[in-house]
C-alpha cells in the first residue's frame, strides 16, 4: 500500500500517449533530449549572471525582497488564497526557482490549511543542480525548503518535469524548453501569472507579441499578471490580450513595476471545455480517494488525482 499526497512519479522512464503507457522504442536516452545550459558566471558578490544575453538572475539589491515585491505583494496572494482551496501560479523564467521558493514560504506561512498551490514554470535555459544551490545559498531563511527543491531538481532534459511536496500541499510543473514550443502545448488555468524573463532589450525572444494571448487563454477568472518591467513592449502587449494593468513603484534600482488584472470580459474560463492538465482547479474539495490495483492504469490514475490535490491510497 502506497499513500500519495500530492503529485509524483517525476521522473518516470515511461511515457504517456493517449491515455495509454508505454516504454520508449530505443531506451531512455531517446527522451532526454538536453536543452542548453545558459553561459553562466557569478559577480564577485555571488551572483549569478548569464553571460549570454549579459543580464543578472535577480536583483542586486536582494532578489528575494524583490520577489515579495514584484510578484508576491502585486499579486495580493495571501488575501487571494483565502477564497481558493487550489490555486494555480504561473511563471515565465523559472531560472534559480527563487520566485517558486518565496511564494512556498508564504503558502506554508499564510495558505489555507486544507488547500493545494500549483507552480508551473517555463524556463528555456534551465541551471544546474549545484548551480541553484549556490545561488539559493544567499538566503539562509529559506536554507530547509531550498534544500527539498535542490533534492528534487530535475534533470536536465526538454519537456515536462513535474514534482510536489504533499507535506506542504505545493507542487512544481516546470516546462523545459522554448517558450514558443512549450507555452501553446500547456494547458493550465492559471490565477496568478509571474513574468521573469531576462529584460526584453536583452531577451527579445521570451517577450514576442505572440506570447500576449496564449497567457490569457490559459488565465482563470480575474487572473492576476505581475513583472519587473514597465517596457512598452510588454504594456501594449498586456493590455491587448485583455490585461488592465499600471505601473507602481519598483524594488530597488528599478523605479517602476507593472501588474494588473485580466478583464473579465475577456476571460476565456467558461469558453469551451476546460484542459485535463495539472493547474486546473477542481470544482470540489481535495477529497480522500482509494485506488485498487497499482498496475498501469492504477498508478497513472492516482498520478492525475494526486496532481489535481486528493490524498490517493494506492493499494497493490
Amino acid at each position: 500500500m502506497a499513500t500519495v499526497g500530492g503529485p509524483c512519479f517525476a521522473r518516470q522512464k515511461v511515457l504517456f500517449k493517449n491515455g495509454m503507457a508505454r516504454r520508449p522504442r530505443t531506451g531512455y536516452a531517446t527522451v532526454m533530449r538536453l536543452p542548453p545550459r545558459p553561459k553562466l558566471s557569478w559577480t564577485d558578490e555571488g551572483l549569478p549572471v548569464d553571460t549570454g544575453v549579459d543580464d543578472i538572475y535577480f536583483s542586486r539589491d536582494d532578489g528575494l525582497a524583490e520577489s515579495r515585491i514584484v510578484f508576491l505583494a502585486s499579486s495580493d496572494l495571501p488575501t487571494r488564497w483565502l477564497t481558493h482551496t487550489h490555486f494555480t501560479i504561473a511563471e515565465l523564467g523559472f531560472g534559480t526557482g527563487l520566485n517558486f521558493l518565496a511564494a512556498w514560504e508564504l503558502w506554508t506561512a499564510q495558505g489555507p490549511p486544507r488547500g493545494w498551490l500549483n507552480f508551473v514554470s517555463f524556463e528555456g535555459y534551465p541551471l544546474d543542480q549545484e548551480d541553484v544551490a549556490q545561488a539559493l545559498g544567499a538566503w539562509p531563511e529559506l536554507t530547509d525548503i531550498a534544500e527539498k527543491l535542490v533534492s528534487k531538481w530535475p534533470d536536465r532534459a526538454a519537456g515536462v518535469h513535474h514534482v510536489s511536496w504533499p507535506e506542504d500541499r505545493i507542487s512544481l510543473t516546470l516546462h523545459i524548453g522554448d517558450v514558443a514550443a512549450t507555452l501553446p502545448k500547456a494547458e493550465l488555468k492559471a490565477d496568478a501569472w509571474f513574468l521573469d524573463g531576462f529584460s526584453p532589450s536583452k531577451n527579445p525572444e521570451m517577450w514576442q507579441e505572440s506570447l500576449w494571448p496564449l497567457l490569457a487563454e490559459r488565465s482563470a477568472a480575474g487572473a492576476s499578471v505581475a513583472t519587473f518591467t514597465v517596457a512598452g513592449g510588454v504594456r501594449r502587449g498586456l493590455q491587448s490580450a485583455g490585461f488592465d494593468v499600471a505601473k507602481h513603484p519598483g524594488h530597488g534600482r528599478k523605479r517602476e513595476r507593472l501588474s494588473g488584472q485580466l478583464r473579465a470580459s475577456e476571460n476565456r474560463e467558461e469558453q469551451g471545455p476546460k484542459p485535463r492538465a495539472i493547474g486546473v482547479k477542481p470544482d470540489a474539495k481535495p477529497s480522500q480517494i482509494a485506488v485498487l490495483g497499482g498496475g498501469i492504469g492504477g498508478s497513472f490514475l492516482a498520478h492525475r488525482l494526486a496532481a489535481r490535490g486528493a490524498r490517493v491510497t494506492l493499494f497493490d
